[in-house]
């Protein structure tokens, strides 16, 4: 018997005669439950779908974290309020883990930490959305990958990779632009 997702089964009707009530009562509570169950199956399907991915997360792997700070320039010059998030690169279907973001301060500076659960040794990576010497739609978007040996075990980060100081004014290797961060 194929089942529809979206249109549950019509009632059972039951003629019966020459029985007691309570018997009749009896069968049509059990038709009822199983109608009801027959219903409620795809949307407990739905539900597990949902929140297995939510559950494994914190289930498979360990977790992991990374830290980072720097200074960014243009034109030589503090390059302020310039959003900067802190990622696990992920490669496959998998989204990257976004594990903090902020802005840099009246200096240039940022400081990010955070951490994730994963498998496999995380790939810490930072973006950086800037408009410095642009004047184009949407902003540049660099991506700064973080040495593995920066990675600590456990939520807390050990050690802070320091990326220095970056002069946003030049063009960088794989360089995009992002209108959505």
């Amino acid at each position: 018997m194929i089942t529809s997702w979206h249109n549950p089964p019509p009632p059972v009707k039951i003629q019966v005669s020459n029985t007691s009530s309570s018997a009749v009562d009896g069968v049509r509570a059990r038709v009822e439950r199983a109608t009801t169950a027959s219903r409620m199956q795809p949307n407990l399907i739905v539900l597990v779908c949902l929140l297995l991915p939510s559950l494994a997360d914190g289930l498979v792997g360990f977790t992991q974290s990374s830290a980072v700070k720097g200074v960014l320039m243009c034109n030589d010059k503090p390059a302020k309020n310039v959003k900067v998030k802190l990622y696990d690169n992920d490669s496959g279907p998998d989204l990257d883990d976004l594990m903090d973001s902020g802005k840099t301060d009246a200096d240039g500076r940022f400081s990010l930490a955070g951490h994730v659960d994963e498998f496999t040794t995380i790939d810490p990576k930072i973006n950086v959305y800037h408009d410095c010497d642009d004047w184009l739609p949407c902003q540049r978007r660099i991506s700064i990958y973080v040495p593995s040996k920066s990675v600590t075990k456990g939520s807390t980060p050990d050690k802070t990779y320091d990326a220095g100081v970056i002069q946003l004014a030049g063009k960088f290797s794989g360089e995009t632009r992002d209108c959505l961060n």
